[in-house]
């Protein structure tokens, strides 16, 4: 199930605009989203850069609802990490 929370028209070249999104199943959401069109077609995707927040700082573009699911997720993708590389 997604959940749309924003949708801000914003057109410029092939995007329509952006959206917010959460996704309440895997407990995690999406911000400024660009919501495209070209050719007939439509997609969404990541774009290039996140925006910046009226006080300069980038504005966060995923994360989770639950607070305990960051802490899990950073353990388990550094646990990997270190099984993947010394680089650390």
């Amino acid at each position: 199930m997604i959940i749309i929370k924003d949708y801000r028209k914003d057109p410029k070249n092939a995007r329509l605009g952006f959206v917010d999104i959460e996704m309440p199943k895997i407990k995690m959401f999406f911000t400024d989203l660009n919501v495209c069109e070209k050719n007939g077609n439509r997609w969404v995707d990541w774009g290039s850069c996140p925006p910046l927040e009226e006080n300069g700082e980038w504005r966060k573009r995923a994360g989770f609802t639950e607070k305990g699911l960051k802490t899990s997720f950073s353990e388990a993708v550094l646990n990997e990490l270190s099984n993947f590389t010394d680089d650390l």
